[in-house]
């Protein structure tokens, strides 16, 4: 029998040329709009307009959004019209790619990715309008990201016997391994 050592998924290493064409498509865009993209690339695969609101709402509050001078509409309106990130079903966006959003995440310098991880954070701890199914590994993700561990832990069992009840394997077992 063949197994799938899930936790080595993740160690898989960088890809230095997605990183250079990313770097490429970054420096093309004026450093608003950047900005913008980097604050995007953390909150995931796909996210609704509202969400980015949310975040930026958070980033205000603490004093942190002076990189971000866009809304969330126009910023995002404009990295859809730059082609970077790409409409999806149910008012969604993401990026074109997912390898562009990992090497436009890793850009983003450590202090102000903790900066929008914890208001990320913040922002899906109250988000009840949003559906529990997309709420909590947003938040679950976020928390992980910004260093509180104890409240990633406690949702991770969840979601993990969530997914083993869908047949949905891998993504339960990396919840688990978590």
């Amino acid at each position: 029998a063949w197994y799938l050592a899930t936790d080595e998924l993740e160690r898989v290493p960088n890809l230095p040329l997605v990183d250079g064409l990313a770097e490429r498509e970054l420096g093309a865009l004026p450093e608003d709009l950047a900005s913008h993209a980097r604050l995007a690339a953390l909150l995931g695969d796909e996210f609704a307009l509202p969400e980015v609101a949310g975040v930026l709402a958070h980033l205000e509050k603490a004093g942190l959004a002076a990189p971000f001078p866009h809304d969330a509409q126009a910023g995002t309106r404009r990295l859809l019209g730059a082609g970077i990130l790409v409409a999806h079903r149910d008012d969604l966006v993401g990026f074109r790619n997912a390898l562009l959003r990992e090497a436009v995440s890793r850009s983003v310098s450590p202090a102000q990715a903790d900066a929008i991880h914890q208001a990320a954070f913040r922002y899906y701890r109250g988000a009840f309008a949003l559906p529990e199914v997309l709420r909590q590994p947003r938040l679950a993700h976020h928390a992980e990201a910004c260093g509180l561990a104890a409240e990633a832990a406690a949702i991770h069992p969840a979601l993990a016997d969530g997914q083993r009840a869908r047949q949905a394997y891998l993504p339960s077992e990396t919840h688990y391994s978590r």
